[in-house]
């Protein structure tokens, strides 16, 4: 199984789901630079501090250190205004490397939640890279879907949302979204620690039981699609 969303400060210890590979977040760069060297068989990405030297961001990418970097308005304190300075920094970039998006709606500060109207704005500006939306929109999800559907470099992350919207009316929005996305674009990932990898393998698993989907696409959700998106150009 390949979990494309987990964090390992506190280690791997408790992890209760067979994995055979997976791609570690680090939500701050003093974290990638402490945990990141114990963890070298594992995929990288590191939150994008645009307010960082851009030099720093080149040289992780070119020495293939990381495969993404990451987006997340909540913790970075993103309101709708610095969206254009975002923008011009990704540019300032110059690299085609993908970018996740957290989209998970949560807690009281609202100027700094995810922003689906400059999001969209982030994928037409840059049609060329791909972008993995984190948690598939969180309670937002059918918005996510609706208005995302028609772009090709757009895939979806289903961690931490299979288990959060497990028992809520946003579970048939959810069924919607991995019923009618290409399975090309749909990845398994946990958040571990915050929510259990085997009890969202579990839930996963039986909604593709339940939407009839065949042994191989199931395989490529849990194992490998992940990495063919974010590589295919």
């Amino acid at each position: 199984m390949f979990d494309c969303h987990l964090h390992v400060e506190t280690g791997l210890d408790k992890y209760d789901a067979d994995i055979t590979s997976g791609n570690i977040i680090f939500n701050s760069i003093e974290s990638y630079e402490k945990h990141g060297p114990l963890h070298p068989n594992y995929f990288h990405s590191l939150i994008f501090d645009f307010n960082k030297e851009i030099t720093y961001f080149k040289k992780l990418i070119q020495s293939k250190k990381i495969v993404c970097l990451k987006i997340h308005s909540r913790i970075q304190k993103i309101s709708v205004k610095d969206y254009s300075y975002l923008i011009q920094r990704l540019k300032d970039l110059d690299e085609n490397i993908p970018i996740i998006y957290d989209a998970f709606y949560y807690g009281e500060d609202i100027l700094f939640q995810p922003n689906l109207i400059e999001l969209i704005n982030l994928v037409k500006t840059f049609p060329e890279r791909k972008f993995i939306i984190a948690h598939a929109g969180g309670y937002e999800i059918l918005k996510y879907y609706f208005h995302l559907r028609t772009f090709s470099n757009v895939g979806y992350d289903l961690s931490l949302s299979l288990q959060y919207l497990e028992d809520s009316s946003c579970k048939q929005d959810l069924l919607k979204l991995i019923k009618y996305t290409s399975h090309e674009k749909l990845f398994f990932g946990s958040d571990y620690p915050f929510a259990s990898p085997k009890n969202q393998y579990n839930i996963l698993k039986q909604i593709l039981a339940d939407l009839n989907f065949d042994s191989e696409q199931t395989s490529l959700i849990f194992e490998n699609s992940w990495l063919n998106f974010i590589n295919n150009k």
